[in-house]
């Protein structure tokens, strides 16, 4: 009993720790961006495509300076067509502000992954839906420099609209905002990645014989989803297209078998 007391005090003062260096960092970060206050949501953008390709975006939130992934949430580009960062942060912060607009959920402080461009496009989104008031700032990577004169050139660098604001490296609020950053990245490749395995896994039952337009519908409404036809069992396709034609499914979704 002394031991799981002792344990759950330590914890706790760890947790509390934690805690008020996160309060510590928000506020620095409020500082540093000209907040009201720490902002207690924040929410970062970022798109991911291979070539054009199957183009999608994530959002990422932190609440306190925490992920909170239930808040996450992913995009599939609609009105962008080939590889346009710009035409596509656009489409998709127009569709989530428009969405704020209505449901009144803002965040308190919003971050674009990259530097003056991608900032300028933001901003001209939230003009345009009447929400200038709305805190954005730019993240923008080292590769985005075109001369690297300095040490701090080496660094991430907060974007700002009066200017850049460069932090020593491992600086709180950095580690802050590159985790926020990276979050935001590696749910876009996530998203992108399993988008694209949809699109091959549909292309190759579009490439069946005798897998016409009718039948590859009935495939995708028993099974919802290309990945389901390749989940089911060859008894199962052949309910839906008969036996020959099932041999055929289940050997082009199955060529290592």
């Amino acid at each position: 009993v002394a031991l799981a007391r002792d344990n759950a005090h330590n914890r706790f003062l760890r947790s509390t720790s934690d805690e008020d260096r996160r309060a510590e960092i928000l506020e620095e970060l409020a500082r540093i961006c000209g907040l009201a206050g720490p902002p207690h949501r924040i929410e970062c953008f970022d798109n991911s495509n291979l070539g054009g390709t199957n183009p999608v975006a994530s959002q990422v939130v932190f609440i306190d300076g925490q992920p909170a992934k239930s808040e996450y949430r992913t995009y599939k580009v609609r009105e962008v067509v080939g590889n346009d960062d710009y035409s596509t942060m656009a489409e998709i912060l127009r569709r989530r502000f428009r969405r704020a607009a209505e449901e009144g959920l803002f965040p308190d402080l919003l971050v674009v992954d990259g530097g003056p461009g991608q900032l300028a496009v933001a901003q001209a989104v939230l003009d345009d839906l009447g929400l200038s008031d709305q805190p954005v700032i730019g993240f923008a990577k080292p590769r985005s420099e075109k001369k690297r004169t300095k040490a701090t050139d080496l660094f991430d660098k907060i974007v700002l609209g009066t200017g850049e604001i460069r932090l020593k490296d491992h600086d709180p609020v950095l580690n802050l905002l590159r985790h926020l950053r990276d979050e935001s990245h590696r749910f876009a490749i996530g998203f992108h990645r399993k988008q694209r395995q949809k699109s091959a896994l549909i292309t190759v039952l579009d490439g069946i014989e005798g897998v016409g337009p009718a039948r590859r519908k009935a495939l995708l409404t028993a099974f919802g989803s290309a990945a389901g036809v390749k989940a089911a069992s060859r008894e199962e396709i052949e309910a839906v297209v008969g036996s020959v034609t099932a041999k055929r499914v289940w050997a082009a979704m199955h060529p290592e078998v």
